[in-house]
């Protein structure tokens, strides 16, 4: 039996991988893999490839009496000592390649990633930081509830009062249809606000129960809203505005960035905005 044989069976008795034993012997698997297929290219010398073989061989406990040929006529100088011989390099234009690659499809995902930032960026400062909203379209239809809540939703963060006046949370909307007519607004109570923070083109509301609102603008511009508890609306147009409700006890209305004081016991009234 050949010493590579015997490698091979020994090896596999003591339950080692190529790797393992590449480890354990400070070698490379390449040249492991060299001296079971009797394949001396990758080391530099006979001297040190026997070396090597005979360091594999005693980890695993091979007698080397059996290989006279290993230990014979053996007349290795100082500097053929047994050290670790790393595995190949890359050439340096492999590794050049590879870098620019690398750098390349880094570049990519840090693109992506800003892009995403800039365009959720731009949606927020549309939403938020915009303080004209009379270009956007954000009417609702008369029919469509629902939407009117998403639209809403963003128009939540304006409409705070700045003293923390947050509005109710939304709950499930009730069974009954609202009446159909809008009160009459002869007699609307005028209303104004004071310390605005935010343009007088838009109202923000928001139901504790189910009513009929009625909003009508200077240009007369008017807009029937079937609302349902907890939803949500918004009506753009030109102030002063007037604003009928079937229960304004049940409404919280936001005005120029400013939350509307509460009235009772009225069913119309009027809002006049004020210059920033």
């Amino acid at each position: 039996m050949s010493i590579s044989a015997r490698i091979i069976e020994k090896r596999k008795e003591l339950n080692f991988s190529i790797e393992e034993l590449a480890k354990q012997t400070c070698m490379s698997t390449k040249q492991i893999h060299a001296i079971e297929n009797d394949d001396y290219a990758p080391f530099p010398s006979d001297s040190l490839r026997r070396q090597c073989v005979i360091k594999v061989a005693k980890l695993l406990k091979i007698n080397l009496d059996e290989f006279p040929e290993l230990t014979n006529n053996s007349s290795l100088t100082t500097s053929e000592t047994l050290a670790y011989i790393p595995e190949e390099k890359p050439s340096p234009l492999e590794e050049i390649s590879h870098k620019k690659k690398f750098k390349f499809t880094a570049i990519k995902k840090h693109l992506a990633v800003i892009s995403l930032i800039i365009l959720s960026a731009a949606g927020v400062q549309h939403f938020i930081l915009n303080e004209d909203f009379s270009s956007a379209d954000l009417s609702l239809p008369k029919d469509t509830v629902d939407s009117a809540a998403e639209v809403a939703t963003e128009e939540t963060k304006i409409a705070i009062d700045a003293t923390n006046n947050t509005p109710t949370e939304a709950v499930t909307a009730e069974p009954a249809n609202p009446t159909s007519s809008c009160p009459n607004s002869a007699q609307a109570t005028p209303i104004s606000i004071e310390n605005p923070i935010k343009p007088a083109g838009h109202i923000y509301f928001e139901s504790q129960n189910v009513q009929t609102v009625c909003i009508s603008d200077a240009d007369g511009k008017t807009e029937t809203f079937k609302v349902f508890a907890g939803s949500k609306y918004i009506f753009d147009g030109k102030q002063p505005f007037t604003m009928t409700a079937n229960d304004f006890g049940k409404l919280a209305i936001y005005y120029q960035g400013r939350k509307v004081p509460e009235v009772a016991n009225v069913q119309a009234i009027n809002l006049s905005g004020k210059p920033l």
